[in-house]
């Protein structure tokens, strides 16, 4: 298996060498660094879908009509239809420039939308950048010189000419001054830049950007800096960013509601779910490799099926939205689809986790539900500091179990009625 650090090293030791041309090429950008960070990104998802699926994957990429690496993986593997792109508009956007020079804020996807005033605000953002387009630039020698070094120091093979009339639009087109704004504010996730389709563009608006990033979901800050990938590319978009309790900087997060206004431990109310990992395609195994291998734990997930079995408990299987892949067929008993398991799991109810890195465990501790995580005790050592002593704290209170600890898990299910008390003290203390 390839060591996705080391990918991770020899492209950045390539990008450092084409940058000084690419930092003279993009010199006037207001929003330079970030349009580096996204041209970087997407060399690493040339460099690792070209590793991942050999030359004829990469031009499948490079010929094809998604421009985002992540859903052209899931397309690759499972054939997913999965269509990002922005629908444009074509309406002056006069009046949106006007309104945005306003309120000096912009919202792309991710961002906390709390209030009425806020969805006002993010409508008229998303009207506005709908209608932004862009001159392309005549001098792009400098940038095509720089982009096909990269590929002869990595030895991507690939036709030159098809990879180079493919760079993504962001990449060889003109800034403009559409604000009249020095600085403006933009919140969000960057994650709407990395996928291509049409966010990325306000990098191109001739005012300076203050990026303030909002965790989206689960599994930020859970590991130690360079085990996940794609989270350090995020990270270098934001000028500030707020997590969910692991990061640096935290607000208790907005995604999920406290729905119930009391515990309600009625046994015979009760349901035993055990919430399903979404398959993830190879790639992911640079881009968030811990993520990637709890998604192929068999050794977990026949754990868990095991300690089920033997309570006798009956027990339904919750599919993740995005699943590909029938991968838990021979652990289910009863399997309940929807788009939102939130919908379904009750304040009675006790949720089996196979996956750290799951949202809803957020949805768990905002509404006090009990719940249990299997992972593989391997996976410890690449936690973060915060995330091990979480874990710890949960292992001490037999939350956590690993998928050796033969009968854990069993005895924890037996014993239920035993803990209905609030366990998740030291995860709220860190927010």
């Amino acid at each position: 298996m390839m060591d996705y650090k080391l990918v991770k090293s020899e492209a950045n030791n390539c990008f450092e060498k084409i940058k000084p041309s690419l930092n003279n090429f993009f010199k006037d950008y207001s929003n330079k660094s970030k349009i580096l960070n996204l041209l970087e990104f997407w060399l690493f998802s040339v460099f690792s879908i070209y590793l991942t699926y050999g030359k004829d994957g990469l031009k499948s990429f490079i010929d094809g009509e998604v421009v985002s690496p992540l859903c052209f993986s899931f397309r690759e593997e499972f054939n997913a239809k999965r269509n990002v792109t922005l629908e444009k508009s074509y309406a002056k956007n006069f009046v949106y420039s006007l309104l945005i020079s306003f309120t000096r804020k912009l919202y792309v996807p991710g961002a906390p939308i709390s209030n009425i005033f806020m969805k006002i605000n993010n409508r008229i953002a998303l009207n506005f950048i709908k209608t932004l387009s862009f001159e392309r630039r005549e001098d792009s020698s400098v940038l095509n010189q720089a982009l096909i070094s990269y590929l002869k120091v990595l030895d991507i093979k690939c036709n030159h000419e098809d990879f180079l009339k493919n760079v993504p639009l962001i990449f060889k087109s003109k800034q403009k001054n559409l604000l009249n704004l020095t600085n403006i504010s933009l919140e969000g996730s960057a994650a709407s830049f990395t996928d291509f389709c049409g966010y990325e563009e306000v990098l191109l608006i001739q005012s300076k950007i203050h990026f303030t990033g909002h965790q989206h979901g689960a599994g930020y800050g859970c590991m130690k800096d360079g085990d996940n990938i794609f989270e350090d590319f995020e990270m270098k978009f934001y000028d500030k960013f707020y997590g969910w309790g692991l990061s640096k900087n935290n607000l208790h997060q907005k995604r999920f509601k406290n729905k119930f206004s009391h515990r309600d431990f009625s046994i015979k109310d009760r349901k035993i779910y055990w919430l399903e990992s979404g398959l993830q395609p190879k790639l992911f195994r640079i881009y968030e490799n811990s993520s990637y291998m709890q998604s192929i734990d068999f050794k977990s997930k026949d754990y868990i099926y095991s300690e089920l079995c033997k309570s006798g408990f009956n027990y339904i299987n919750l599919s993740h939205p995005h699943t590909f892949g029938d991968i838990y067929r021979s652990y289910r008993k009863d399997l309940q689809e929807n788009e939102n398991n939130e919908n379904i799991i009750n304040n009675s109810d006790v949720v089996i986790f196979d996956n750290v890195h799951s949202t809803l465990i957020h949805y768990c501790l905002e509404n006090n539900i009990p719940y249990f995580i299997v992972i593989d005790e391997g996976m410890m050592v690449n936690f973060s500091k915060k995330m091990t002593k979480w874990m710890l704290e949960l292992k001490k209170s037999k939350r956590l179990f690993f998928n050796h600890e033969k009968d854990s898990l069993y005895m924890a299910l037996i014993n239920l009625p035993k803990i209905h008390k609030d366990l998740d003290d030291y995860y709220k203390k860190l927010i």
